[in-house]
């Protein structure tokens, strides 16, 4: 089955958007390419609070799978 994300709502479409700018970001900060910073940066554009939480959650995801704490 396969999915196309193009169908999805708009909102689900920015979460899917929110989680890959959280996934390269801390690969960035993994990979010595970015820093903290640059996600703190980041956050602080986001408009509303299930946004922030969106991110935050991805950016935990995404610490914890890079073994970054």
């Amino acid at each position: 089955m396969s999915i196309n994300l193009s169908d999805l709502p708009a909102e689900d479409k920015y979460r899917v958007e929110l989680d890959k700018q959280a996934s390269y970001l801390v690969w960035k900060v993994k990979h010595s390419q970015g820093s903290e910073f640059d996600i703190s940066e980041q956050r602080s554009k986001l408009k509303t609070e299930q946004h922030v939480l969106w991110f935050d959650e991805s950016v935990s995801k995404y610490r914890q799978m890079m073994n970054l704490g």
